[in-house]
Order: C-alpha cells, then sequence, then structure tokens
C-alpha cells in the first residue's frame, strides 16, 4: 500500500541552458520515474517544473505552487534530481530541508545525493549542509562571472539590453551593435523639430497619434519582437507625452551608449537599486547618431525652461523661457491687452504678475520681436566680416600660421630624436668591441633615454596643440554655418529663437541685454584675430581688405 504522494520536481536555469553538461528538463523527470518505479511506498501524484528560473531563491512558479499543494495535503514527499535541482541558496535550502518539511512530515529525496529524509542519519547532518553549501557558492561564482562580463562588454561599448531603443535595430551580424532603424528614423527627427518650433509635448504625442504613425510598443510587434511593457494602458498603446519626453531626453540619439544605471544588491536579493552617475557607463560616439549634438543640446535647454502654452494653440510662445526679468530673473510671461479678436500682447515680470516682490518690466511682444531681429541681422553682418578675416588667415601662407610654426618645431625635436637613437646605437656598437666598459654603457644609454623620452614629451604635446587649433576651426565652421544659413531672416520664429539665443533680459530702464548661445566662439576668434593682426602687422591692410568685401 502506498504511502507518499510524490511530487517531481524539475528546474532548469537560465545559466544551466548554456551549459552542454546540464540535464534537461526530461532526463531529470525520467531519472527520478526510473528510481520511483522501484519504489513500492511511493505514488506519482503530479510533476512541477520550472524551466528558465535561477535555484538562488525559490520565488519560482512551480515551486510555489508545489508548497500550496503540501499545504492542502495532496502530496507529502517531494523528489528531485539533486540538492541543486532544488535550491542553491544554503540559508533557505536548509530552512526547507530540515525545518518546514520535518514540521510538515514531508518525505524529501535528492536521488543524485543519496539523500532520502525517511533515512536521515548523522552523516546526513554533516553532509547535506555542506552540500547545499557548494550550491550556494556555485550560484555566487556563476553571479559573480556574469555580472563581470556584463561591465566588461558594457565598458566596450557592447550593447547588452535585450530590446533595442526606439530609432535603432540590433545588428544582425552582432547584436551587441546598434544601427539606425530607418522606419522610425523621420519620426525621431520630427519630435525634435517639433520641441524646437514651441510645440509641448503632449502636442507632438497628439500629433504623431493624428498621423496613425505606431508607438515605440506598437513599432517593435509590428516587426515581430516579442515587447511587452507594464505602461501599457489600451489594447493599442498610443503615443503619450511621457513617452515623447524620453525619446527629448535620450542621449543615444547623438551616438551616445549609457548602461549600468541600475544594479542588484547581490545574487540572493534580487532588487534593483540606482547606482550614482560616476559609475555609469557612458561611451560616446558609439553607434550612428540620428539628431545633431548641437540639436540635442537646445532640445535639452528648452525642457529645462520652465515654459508656458499659448492659449488655444499647441505651441509656446516665441519667447518662451528665453525672455527673462533683469532684476529678478523670473520669466517673462504673455499678457493680452486687447480682445481675443485684436490681441494687444505685451510682456510681464511673472514675479509681478505673482507679486512676489518686482516690478512689471512691461514691454510690448512687438517691441521686443523687432528688436531682437534688428539686433540678430547686426550680428549676421559682424559675423560675415569675421568669417571672410578668418578664411583670409586660412588662405596665408603656412610660414605665417600657428600651425606651421608648431610642425616647424615637432620637425627639430624629432631630428634630435634620430640623434640620440644614432648615439645609442653607437655606444651599444662601443661597448661590443670593448671601446667602454658596462658600466661607461649603461650611464650613457640611460642619459641618451632620458632625452629621447623628454623630446617625445614635447612632440606629443606639440601634436596635442595642433589638434586642438584644428578642432577650433571645426568649431569655427559649425556656428558660422549657422548664421550663414539664417542670413536675410525676415522674421523671427521659435525654432531660430531657441537655436541661437540663449537668454533675453528686460529691465525696467528700457535696456535689453540680449545673450546668444555662440558668444563664447565669437569672442575666441575675435580674440584670434587680434593676436594674429599683433604678430603679422605687415598683413593688415589684406585683412582689412578682406573685412570689407
Amino acid at each position: 500500500m502506498n504511502k507518499y504522494n510524490a511530487c517531481i520536481y524539475a528546474r532548469l536555469s537560465k545559466e544551466d541552458c548554456k551549459n552542454k553538461e546540464s540535464e534537461s528538463i526530461t532526463n531529470q523527470i525520467n531519472l527520478i520515474k526510473n528510481y520511483l518505479s522501484e519504489k513500492n511506498d511511493i505514488s506519482i501524484k503530479m510533476t512541477k517544473i520550472d524551466d528558465g528560473y535561477s535555484g538562488s531563491n525559490f520565488n519560482r512558479p512551480a515551486f510555489k505552487e508545489m508548497i500550496e499543494e503540501i499545504k492542502k495535503g495532496t502530496i507529502n514527499c517531494i523528489v528531485v534530481k539533486d540538492f541543486s535541482r532544488f535550491g542553491r541558496n544554503f540559508i533557505d535550502t536548509a530552512k526547507y530541508i530540515e525545518k518546514i518539511f520535518p514540521m510538515l512530515n514531508v518525505r524529501f529525496i535528492a536521488i543524485n545525493d543519496s539523500y532520502d529524509s525517511i533515512n536521515e542519519n548523522e552523516q546526513d547532518n554533516i553532509i547535506v549542509p555542506f552540500k547545499n553549501l557548494i550550491n550556494h557558492a556555485y550560484v555566487k561564482d556563476i553571479s559573480l562571472k556574469v555580472k563581470s562580463q556584463k561591465n566588461m562588454k558594457m565598458k566596450n561599448g557592447d550593447f547588452i539590453g535585450s530590446f533595442a531603443t526606439y530609432g535603432y535595430l540590433k545588428d544582425p551580424k552582432d547584436k551587441t551593435k546598434l544601427i539606425v532603424d530607418e522606419a522610425v528614423k523621420n519620426v525621431i527627427v520630427e519630435i525634435f523639430n517639433l520641441k524646437i518650433k514651441g510645440y509641448s509635448s503632449q502636442a507632438i504625442a497628439d500629433k504623431l497619434n493624428a498621423k496613425g504613425v505606431l508607438s515605440p510598443m506598437e513599432h517593435k510587434k509590428s516587426i515581430g519582437l516579442n515587447y511587452e511593457t507594464s505602461f501599457k494602458k489600451n489594447d493599442k498603446a498610443k503615443w503619450q507625452a511621457l513617452t515623447v519626453n524620453r525619446i527629448l531626453k535620450n542621449d543615444i540619439y547623438i551616438g551616445t551608449l549609457t548602461q549600468g544605471k541600475t544594479t542588484t544588491i547581490n545574487h540572493k536579493i534580487n532588487l534593483v537599486s540606482k547606482k550614482d552617475k560616476k559609475d555609469w557607463y557612458v561611451i560616446e560616439n558609439n553607434h550612428p547618431p540620428i539628431i545633431n549634438k548641437q540639436t540635442f543640446k537646445n532640445v535639452q535647454s528648452i525642457l529645462s525652461k520652465d515654459t508656458r502654452i499659448s492659449p488655444y494653440q499647441n505651441t509656446v510662445f516665441k519667447f518662451s523661457g528665453i525672455a527673462v526679468c533683469g532684476d529678478c530673473g523670473r520669466n517673462m510671461i504673455m499678457k493680452n491687452c486687447g480682445t481675443r479678436e485684436k490681441p494687444n500682447y505685451y510682456l510681464i515680470c511673472s514675479g509681478y504678475k505673482n507679486k512676489s516682490g518686482c516690478n512689471s518690466h512691461i514691454i510690448k511682444y512687438d517691441t521686443l520681436d523687432n528688436i531682437v531681429l534688428k539686433n540678430l541681422q547686426m550680428y549676421f553682418s559682424l559675423f560675415v566680416n569675421v568669417d571672410n578675416i578668418l578664411n583670409t588667415i586660412d588662405e596665408i601662407s603656412d610660414n605665417n600660421s600657428k600651425i606651421s610654426t608648431l610642425k616647424n618645431a615637432i620637425l627639430e625635436k624629432e631630428i634630435e630624436i634620430e640623434k640620440y637613437k644614432k648615439y645609442k646605437f653607437k655606444i651599444y656598437t662601443d661597448f661590443n668591441e670593448n671601446l667602454i666598459s658596462k658600466t661607461e654603457y649603461l650611464d650613457y644609454s640611460q642619459k641618451y633615454d632620458t632625452e629621447i623620452e623628454k623630446l617625445s614629451k614635447i612632440v606629443l604635446d606639440l601634436n596635442t596643440e595642433i589638434k586642438n587649433i584644428k578642432a577650433g576651426n571645426t568649431d569655427r565652421e559649425k556656428w558660422l554655418k549657422a548664421f550663414k544659413e539664417l542670413k536675410n531672416i525676415p522674421y523671427l520664429d521659435r525654432a531660430l529663437i531657441v537655436t541661437l539665443l540663449n537668454k533675453i533680459e528686460i529691465y525696467n530702464n528700457d535696456t535689453i541685454v540680449i545673450k546668444y548661445l555662440f558668444e563664447n566662439e565669437f569672442k575666441k576668434n575675435v580674440e584670434f584675430i587680434r593676436d594674429f593682426v599683433e604678430e603679422n602687422t605687415q598683413l593688415k591692410p589684406v585683412l582689412r581688405s578682406a573685412m570689407n568685401g
């Protein structure tokens, strides 16, 4: 007569699946059935399987079901292939085997470990905890190896996520690399452009939904990815303001890969904690960008400003977040002193409106618009002159340029390095021919090595200086190009304002201070021109002609 109703329990973790020597679920079950076929006092009542679950904890669906069956009295015996299949957590595994199962009168059998609780002896009291400790150490070792491998991949710029971020796909040739998803590339570009034009994130989402553009989640599904998220509320996920904001703030779109923002406490506690920003893995220029860095920078500036949406419109006021009170620093806000049909807009200090101890700093909207437009046009004229002068300097003979001077200095140092290398070869020959002693050879050799090292460091520094000058020229080309493209503008729009202006400070005495995003670059190049003229006074007529041209 059968005394025990048994549950066969089998488990296989993801790590075990990668190990070719691990037994499969089927093999575990077959081994247990063969064993029980010779046990007349045990009948198989059910089989529970946790496929793809770690043994480091007992948060497994089939295991929980098995415990519930024990509580109901359906089963009173558990049979596993070995202790490691039951669990690898030393403390919790011991608690079940030594306390919980005996208290519930449950028989526990681990076949390959030759353990049967009904036949437990003093030797088992020593061996069982030892085996569980080994299994526990195995999990810890695997956890450390997996974490170390992930860290190395992130450090090397390999993408380790299950799904690529919207706008990108995993490269079919190398799953750790990202390529641009051409199907939605233009959607990303449109989102950034609309934000620069003054659209709110919700207005952008509404616009995309109206056009029938698939949300990131629906797009993943459409290309065959088995993607789920807790953010889905409807049968078909729509674009939301939150989704748009995530895209606008994500520097992955400028080619930067940021990973390792979170970690787990340890292999036993699967709680996620945030890591300090300094410990993140941030790899710039890691993959093809979709958005240029200046556009991304402009959008981050917009997001950081406190802006308000225009009444009855989807976009913010042109100067929203840019025009500020010169005294208290708060935003200037729009006020209509006319009617809806015949508006008469003014800007006033938000601190004044909220009665926070500031004056109105009132200015007519059209007046500010005209002042900024004329100021920009004046700057365009100045920038064109600066560009002409810089181009003329670039065309002047290399003998008069700083780069040429640096290159000549490098050539001189490299000649000296070769000289000392020849000296080293000569003393080596003299030493082999017994013309100098070993002590003399070592002294001279050390002396020449020191000189070579010193000169090599100078060459490295000179090359770095040349590189920095060329980088400065590249930056110059970027901001000059931005102004050239906007030459002779007939009016101001939101995109132009956030692209060129950092801040407009408005004071009570009719003083307006306009601060440009490119002010530092402009000043640097003006100083460069001034220094160049001082060093090359004979070129003043040429440079004056370039300015007039």
